[in-house]
């Protein structure tokens, strides 16, 4: 009896010496993370339905630089589009270029006449005032089957050229007396791939939730222009196209314009992308027309689920039992999850533990999923014992580039870069 007292007392001192804490550390600057959750009431369809609960880790390099902070996406453009009728088209457009071997394609909407199909001799330019003869002026041209062949699904009577280089640049008109035989509204896209004249579209992140603010930056490259914000059309549409919201640039000190917007409280509830597009027309410093259209995708979610800042921490050997050797433990992280509407989530982090000269290195990768009903409920990421072992990293360890998705709708809920610091 007095032996088995003894033992049970040297046993809870030893876990009294492995006392465990977690504390959070500060959220970053580019940290996504919901302020409130949606709605229960919102009805979302559900793309993944396993209720399977699936976990697994694996090993990285300690040596290895991650970042799993989202870097900013720039759109770059040399490119812009226009609609025009059959009318105008068949009278005389007119395009704006700033550097000769300009490709142009235009597609009708929708072929009236299936059969018609458009020929070099069909286009005839001019360029500044001076009228080339019917099919001159172009270096080569792809018809609707040329298109189709190379993998491109244009609809029929679609037509695509490159300029001859002695057409030259600037303001170029183009008569198409055919596509009266068309539908009534057709697209020509503009790309100038020799022109230093660059639009950039950047925006801070490729990730939003649903009301949360995007940033914007946009610039015009490689010409000293007149741009002005008042040259800038933008906005903001829904995957559909059935939402469209004004975006409105101002400019900054680095020559540049910058934009804030909120998205709207709807954005997350279809699936998709949403896009940011930005038209921009202005003139170089020698007066020619500069227009450029650049476009980058978002990926809106509706805030199903958060992290509770809840966090529970489990340590043991293979056997089950605390040791308190650091390296040949396993490290068990409960993460409490507030959700709002059921579905499938998924959680995964980065272990960090401490080298010899005190900084951190990582160990290893934990991912953890299941189905998870409406209320409070957790998921746990797992780092076996043997993953610890294999490293001479010790504690303190952290967690680090923490995320929580929502599996069932496809989507990024949650990002906690710099995540928790534990004490063993």
């Amino acid at each position: 009896m007095l032996k088995t007292l003894i033992i049970f007392l040297f046993s809870a001192m030893a876990h009294t010496a492995l006392a465990q804490s977690a504390a959070w550390l500060p959220s970053t600057g580019n940290d996504l993370q919901a302020t409130q959750l949606a709605s229960s009431r919102v009805n979302l369809p559900s793309l993944n339905n396993d209720r399977t609960a699936v976990q697994f880790s694996w090993p990285v390099s300690s040596s290895a630089m991650l970042n799993a902070a989202e870097q900013p996406y720039v759109q770059q453009s040399r490119q812009y589009w226009l609609d025009v009728s059959s009318t105008s088209l068949a009278s005389g457009i007119t395009i704006a270029t700033t550097a000769p071997g300009a490709i142009v394609r235009i597609s009708p909407l929708q072929a009236d006449r299936q059969s018609v199909e458009l020929s070099q001799s069909d286009i005839t330019l001019s360029v500044q005032g001076n009228r080339f003869p019917a099919g001159q002026g172009i270096a080569s041209l792809a018809n609707q089957q040329s298109l189709n062949a190379a993998g491109a699904n244009f609809s029929a009577g679609s037509v695509a050229f490159r300029l001859d280089d002695s057409t030259g640049s600037g303001e170029i008109g183009i008569q198409i007396a055919a596509a009266a035989g068309f539908s009534d509204q057709f697209v020509v896209h503009v790309f100038e791939p020799d022109s230093p004249a660059v639009l950039n579209l950047q925006v801070n992140r490729s990730n939003y939730l649903t009301g949360s603010q995007l940033r914007a930056n946009l610039s015009l490259q490689g010409i000293e222009h007149q741009l002005s914000a008042a040259d800038i059309q933008a906005y903001l549409s829904s995957p559909d196209a059935d939402i469209s919201v004004p975006v409105s640039f101002t400019a900054n000190r680095q020559g540049g314009f910058d934009a804030n917007a909120r998205l709207p409280d709807t954005a997350g509830n279809s699936n998709g992308l949403w896009s940011l597009h930005a038209l921009v027309k202005t003139r170089d410093n020698n007066g020619l027309t500069v227009m450029r259209d650049a476009k980058t995708a978002l990926a809106v979610a509706l805030p199903t689920a958060r992290l509770n800042n809840q966090v529970g921490i489990h340590t043991g050997s293979a056997g089950g039992k605390a040791t308190p050797a650091a390296g040949s433990e396993s490290i068990q992280i409960q993460l409490g999850i507030d959700t709002a509407i059921a579905g499938r989530y998924a959680v995964s982090g980065v272990l960090y533990g401490t080298n010899r000269q005190g900084q951190q290195q990582p160990i290893a990768v934990a991912e953890s999923a299941n189905w998870l009903n409406a209320g409070q409920s957790q998921l746990n990421l797992n780092f076996a014992a043997d993953l610890l072992s294999a490293t001479n990293l010790t504690a303190p360890f952290s967690v680090r580039h923490l995320q929580l998705k929502d599996q069932s709708r496809l989507s990024l809920l949650q990002t906690r870069q710099q995540g928790l610091r534990i004490t063993l």
